[in-house]
């Protein structure tokens, strides 16, 4: 897939994610009964947009897919002219001159057989030599197998995929267009005051009080490369592999950043998450739990859902944000009975009446004093997403090249050109803000997890650098 085709299919997927989301507003308004007209129109334009852009991506595949087709013919016609002209200056004098290249792959085949047959080069070149003659028995053998490793072909059946934690802010928040770069958005942060007065005495004045929110691009970067070898030999689709992992891995750090980050900066700094805003809020939006039995647990979300209600906040929509292990501790929580209250809510992916969401890039392990830490706690968001809004400056873009240099990360200087290297590059701009930060309640659950652990994107494997040494072995990195 080109990197056209992968910016089309990148819009595509947030349009997809955009129109699930204008679903659930307008299937919710029509159960409340309340006025569609709206939603059904957001819902409809969602519609068309990602109508358009699965046609647009279709059509990007067409076209690739016949600039494929036509390199192939023009590849075939340079071959036979290639091959006329090898015969007409008869180049290939030391070539056994009665062989028919029509049988080119059935002598490749042969050669392959007796090699996994024999596991013995020689042997099979003695054999080899005594059908085909020497020359081509040298070629074929030097095809089939590579110098210094085993005769045995590798073997390749499908793709195991990293293992990736979920990203959860961009399928919740509002996104908003910042073609410049930057927006300020008005934003009324309190209201006039009404006073009782008695006849003929002069009214108070008051007025209302605007700020404004200022939003500048954040740029959000990622860059890889690899050998020309390595994409030209390689059993599957590495260019492809490797623009998805681009993409995957550049969305996972941005979500990463839009829930801890605890600061902000400027042009190259980076977008202040729900952590940042609950600990620059009034303090009451941040609540320690009182326990983990299954009262206070009960007690604990509750004063989480009371606090955003008690913030004049609509509580409709409301979303938990947590790490997986406490989404199982809770199932695991039981009452003094031996009932298990939250479970069967869990399993339908709700908890106190809403929808929850869960991340390994909230950790399990933060410390619960200063003084005495025992890296216990947990945090939990609760959050109104109506109020979340990512603003992308529309900069997502993926780039290949071939030309030029850069540093890598051990600081050397890399020659992309005279090594022979491919690099890719990724790049975004945006930033991010609560609208009120109000909005947005953090719950630090103490021994509230199964098990305590630091934020996790990606869990660690130990590369399999043994095993085989055939030949198709010979790309790795």
């Amino acid at each position: 897939m080109s990197i056209r085709s992968f910016e089309i299919k990148a819009e595509l997927d947030k349009a997809v994610k955009r129109l699930e989301k204008a679903f659930q507003v307008l299937s919710k308004a029509e159960d409340d009964g309340d006025d569609t007209t709206d939603a059904e129109k957001e819902y409809e334009d969602l519609q068309n947009r990602v109508r358009q852009l699965e046609t647009r991506l279709a059509r990007s595949e067409e076209i690739e897919a016949s600039k494929a087709d036509e390199c192939e013919d023009k590849e075939d016609d340079s071959d036979d002219r290639d091959e006329k002209s090898v015969k007409r200056f008869n180049i290939n004098k030391g070539a056994t001159p009665d062989l028919d290249d029509r049988f080119a792959i059935g002598r490749k085949a042969v050669t392959s057989l007796l090699l996994q047959q024999k596991r013995n080069a020689t042997a099979v070149h003695s054999d080899l030599t005594k059908s085909f003659g020497e020359t081509e028995a040298t070629r074929l053998v030097k095809d089939m197998t590579s110098t210094g490793q085993p005769v045995v072909a590798q073997d390749y059946r499908g793709f195991i995929e990293l293992l990736r934690a979920k990203s959860v802010i961009r399928s919740i928040a509002d996104s908003i267009v910042m073609p410049n770069g930057n927006l300020t958005i008005p934003r009324q942060v309190a209201g006039a005051t009404a006073y009782w007065t008695a006849e003929g005495s002069q009214i108070t004045s008051s007025s209302l009080n605007i700020d404004t929110i200022n939003l500048i691009w954040k740029k959000l970067a990622a860059f890889t490369y690899a050998t020309r070898e390595m994409l030209q030999f390689s059993a599957f689709d590495l260019a492809t592999k490797i623009t998805y992992d681009l993409v995957e891995q550049t969305a996972l750090f941005e979500d990463k950043a839009l829930l801890t980050n605890l600061t902000t900066g400027s042009n190259q700094g980076q977008p202040m998450g729900l952590a940042g805003f609950v600990a620059g809020s009034d303090a009451s939006n941040t609540i320690a739990s009182s326990g983990f039995d299954f009262q206070s647990i009960s007690m604990d979300l509750l004063r989480a859902v009371s606090q955003i209600e008690g913030n004049v906040v609509d509580s409709s929509n409301l979303k938990w944000i947590m790490n997986p292990r406490i989404k199982n501790f809770l199932k695991a929580s039981s009452s003094t009975l031996g009932v298990y209250p939250f479970r069967d809510e869990l399993n339908s992916g709700k908890l106190m009446g809403y929808d929850i969401l869960c991340t390994t890039q909230l950790p399990t392990d933060v410390a619960n004093t200063a003084e005495t830490p025992t890296n216990t706690v947990s945090p939990i968001f609760l959050a109104a997403p109506q109020h979340l809004l990512v603003a992308d400056a529309g900069s997502y873009q993926i780039e290949q090249t071939n030309e030029g240099s850069f540093v890598n990360s051990s600081g050397q200087q890399i020659n992309t050109f005279g090594q022979d290297l491919v690099a890719w590059k990724l790049s975004n701009r945006i930033d991010f803000t609560v609208t009120n930060p109000n909005a947005v309640v953090q719950l630090n659950a103490d021994n509230w997890s199964l098990g305590n652990v630091d934020a996790l994107m990606n869990p660690t494997i130990t590369p399999n650098t043994g095993g085989s040494q055939a030949s198709g072995a010979k790309a790795r990195s």
